[in-house]
């Protein structure tokens, strides 16, 4: 779980240099414009048993976190 303040996730963050736990709840709790990358799977929608998204909806599916992911880059980067 990640913490509630910002500054105590990005210190959690800096001192373990990866955290493990879910992006979505992780990247709200982050102070905006500290991640500099973003690594995701490959979209091979039907190509993993862990994803039962048909590819057909894979981009409706991934665009919400795609959106969140963007708005957590540095504005030089956008």
């Amino acid at each position: 779980m990640p913490p509630t303040k910002s500054r105590d996730a990005l210190d959690r963050l800096l001192v373990e240099g990866v955290v493990h736990g879910d992006a979505e709840a992780w990247l709200p709790c982050l102070p905006r414009g500290v991640v500099d990358l973003f690594f995701t799977s490959p979209p091979y929608a039907d190509a993993r048993a862990y994803s039962r998204i048909h590819p057909d909806r894979y981009v409706e599916w991934f665009l919400p976190f795609a959106r969140l992911c963007t708005t957590q880059l540095p504005r030089r980067v956008r």
